[in-house]
């Protein structure tokens, strides 16, 4: 009786057979598809509203939707079967750029499933990856609506993910740079470096770390630098910018201000935030004892700041509070905080051209700002909680 119930290892072997035969058939599934697509819409298309344009885009749909399906359980690579798609729509006039753009899915495009479903690899640095599925859309979906940049930036709301919205923002579809900042920072591009930490608690608490290149120079020509960030399931912009008087509770025309408000698909808000600078060290590199090469000080990962017994009088850490005096609501241009520098300690020496000399062996002389470091970054923190402000800052 015993002798007829299976051994482990043939459990094992019958499990893996049979998930065999399962993935071959999800894949001649798609493979008849897709070599079935000529046949089914075999009717050249004419006009815009033919019946036969009509049934080509649903087979194309179709077709579609079951690749999508054994895409998404890892069953056929994204790319080969999109470039199957792509090769058999345009044998017939169809384009898959706009197919992939169709919220053709819950109300969403597949661009938007691919973030929400995306499960990270745990053996790859999350940091720096994009997923997969997302990658080949992007590629076969360019060039990319308004619409669709919005769905795939709500996506990246949903999933709190700063990380892949900032790598996103780096590619020439999503990357918002001006033609003026795009002269003054060159080929490459060096994007703004914006680091979000989330703090514990249950006031909503965060803070954000900035590096922005050439700050200087691309306010003065640009007259406006904008940073976008995702942090407590909002999606924020923090703009510096010129002021131009436009209202009379604005601050002084040509002055440098400051202003945070909530961008698209954002829930209501109190916010009470402040902006800190701090003078960067001017220390001159001190040369390693083991090597002849000099040493640049270390900094915590999580701050862009740097502390050491280097620093001789220093100045006054630059500090603007940001606080809302009624709850900001995304999409209204007056629901925002604005503030001038000129309002801060120190905030104004930011307009000021900077420049270093060296004085001496040992110093070093400035012009100007001394909160921009030699690299022409601006560094800042901003602290940040979602509450009704109160009397006095607790964060600066």
């Amino acid at each position: 009786m015993f002798n007829d119930v299976p051994s482990r290892s043939q459990i094992l072997s019958y499990t893996f057979v049979d998930s065999c035969v399962t993935i071959a058939g999800v894949t001649i599934i798609a493979y008849d598809y897709l070599c079935t697509l000529k046949e089914e819409v075999s009717v050249p298309v004419h006009s815009k509203g033919s019946k036969s344009n009509l049934r080509a885009q649903q087979t194309c749909f179709r077709l579609y939707g079951v690749t999508l399906s054994s895409i998404s359980v890892g069953f056929l690579s994204a790319q080969s079967i999109l470039q199957s798609c792509a090769d058999a729509c345009a044998a017939h006039n169809l384009c898959l750029a706009s197919i992939i753009q169709e919220k053709s899915i819950e109300e969403h495009t597949p661009l938007y499933w691919a973030i929400v479903k995306w499960v990270p690899d745990e053996a790859t640095d999350e940091d720096t990856q994009i997923p997969d599925l997302l990658t080949a859309l992007l590629f076969h979906s360019t060039p990319l609506t308004r619409e669709t940049i919005s769905d795939v930036r709500m996506a990246c709301l949903i999933t709190s993910d700063q990380a892949l919205s900032q790598r996103l923002r780096m590619l020439p579809e999503f990357l918002k740079i001006s033609g003026r900042d795009e002269m003054l920072l060159g080929a490459t591009l060096p994007m703004d470096d914006i680091v979000v930490e989330d703090m514990a608690g249950d006031e909503g608490a965060f803070a954000v770390n900035f590096e922005i290149p050439q700050f200087q120079k691309r306010m003065m020509v640009s007259k406006e630098i904008v940073l976008e960030f995702i942090a407590r399931s909002r999606m924020w912009k923090l703009e510096f910018s010129m002021a131009n008087g436009g209202q009379h509770t604005d601050p002084r025309t040509g002055s440098w201000c400051i202003s945070l408000s909530l961008l698209e698909n954002c829930p209501p808000c109190w916010i009470d935030s402040c902006l800190l600078v701090q003078e960067p060290d001017t220390t001159p590199p001190i040369p390693s004892p083991d090597t002849k090469s000099p040493t640049s000080p270390k900094r915590s990962p999580s701050s862009p700041f740097v502390f050491g017994s280097g620093r001789s009088k220093a100045k006054p850490t630059i500090s603007v509070r940001l606080k809302s005096i009624q709850q900001l609501f995304a999409h209204q241009a007056q629901s925002k905080v604005v503030v001038s520098l000129e309002d801060s300690l120190m905030g104004a020496s930011l307009e000021y051209a900077y420049a270093s000399i060296q004085c001496g062996s040992d110093a070093f002389c400035y012009r100007g700002s001394s909160y921009i470091a030699a690299d022409e970054k601006l560094r800042a923190r901003l602290g940040a909680r979602l509450c009704k402000p109160e009397g006095e800052c607790i964060i600066c």
